[in-house]
């Protein structure tokens, strides 16, 4: 009888490779019993990837929209922090204006006065507030630094109430300057000079298939103007730029100051509607990570490997690895000796 055997060289590599493939789907099962979920996907799903396919679009539209609310946090709260601090400075500025103006001191209203023009300085900067890349207060025109220098404001301003010395007809001036209405045809000067951005809001950000967030204020607001008002007639009384007596400084002083505390009203306003839009971003962003989370749920259960199954078949192949060792010692200890 005639029989076959297989070479030295040839059982070493059979049995190289059985050790290969063994480790192999002992590194498979291991992965998959420590993860859950199963390494050969197209097994998984049975070869129909409809399914899975969709739940990733869904995810990946999802992560998407998540990305655009979490900037639009961002630049919301960005805004929300500019007009609290303008607002609490135009309400302290305000006040102190107006006990200035009241008191016969006139160094109390230097204090005061110097107070407002700094505070014209921090309210200007708070305005040109830029965050990823985006002025917040320029509106559709988000990439144009909205508000003009303190220097450039008060020379213009300058030029318009230049020689006069009646306290009427200088807040006259400032209310034309800043105030113009539309109907007149004259040219608004706050446009033309302070405000660089646009009155249009910038575009809406699509926050999921069926909602946008539309970012209502732009500098151009009145409750902004208002303030800017109060703040730059400060100013002017301040440096001078305005002569006259102490009752024309006391009169223009307190002026200041009413308009402050009158456009405390306004930017209030302001801050409740970005305070909605704060809202509509918290319940945006909770229904987003809901829906992903729920994505990702369906996702692990449809890929999901079975623990006892995994955990069975690791066993086997643990014990056919031992198996395939103890072979490979055997016959390494062959020889023709033992043979004999």
């Amino acid at each position: 009888m005639n029989y076959l055997s297989t070479g030295d060289m040839a059982l070493t590599y059979q049995l190289r490779t059985h050790n290969t493939q063994i480790k192999q789907t002992l590194n498979r099962l291991s992965d998959e019993l420590t993860t859950g979920v199963k390494s050969d996907i197209g097994k998984a799903v049975q070869g129909n990837f409809t399914t899975l396919s969709a739940l990733e679009a869904s995810r990946a539209r999802l992560s998407s929209y998540k990305l655009a609310t979490n900037q639009t946090e961002i630049f919301v709260t960005s805004a929300q922090s500019a007009l609290e601090n303008i607002q609490n400075q135009a309400s302290q500025i305000g006040k102190s204006l107006i006990s200035a103006a009241s008191s016969p001191a006139a160094a109390s209203a230097d204090v005061a006065l110097s107070a407002a023009a700094e505070a014209f300085t921090s309210v200007l900067s708070a305005l040109n507030t830029r965050t990823n890349g985006r002025y917040v207060f320029a509106g559709e025109d988000s990439q144009t630094k909205p508000f003009a220098s303190l220097q450039e404001i008060l020379t213009a301003l300058a030029g318009t109430v230049e020689g006069m010395t009646d306290p009427d007809q200088i807040i006259a001036a400032i209310d034309a300057w800043f105030d113009v209405p539309a109907s007149t045809g004259e040219t608004d000067e706050f446009a033309a000079t302070a405000y660089k951005g646009s009155s249009v809001p910038a575009a809406g950000i699509r926050i999921s298939d069926t909602d946008t967030l539309t970012f209502p204020v732009t500098g151009n607001d009145t409750a902004i103007r208002d303030t800017l008002k109060g703040l730059a007639l400060a100013a002017l009384v301040s440096a001078d730029v305005i002569g006259g007596d102490n009752d024309l400084r006391s009169s223009l002083t307190q002026s200041a100051g009413l308009y402050l505390t009158a456009a405390d009203t306004g930017l209030a306003t302001l801050r409740g509607k970005v305070g909605l839009i704060e809202e509509k971003i918290a319940d945006a962003q909770a229904a987003q990570t809901a829906e992903i989370s729920s994505i990702d749920l369906a996702k692990a259960k449809l890929l999901e490997a079975d623990p006892y199954e995994t955990a069975t078949a690791l066993e086997a192949v643990e014990t056919q690895l031992q198996t395939l060792y103890t072979l490979t010692a055997r016959l390494s200890q062959l020889s023709l000796t033992n043979y004999l």
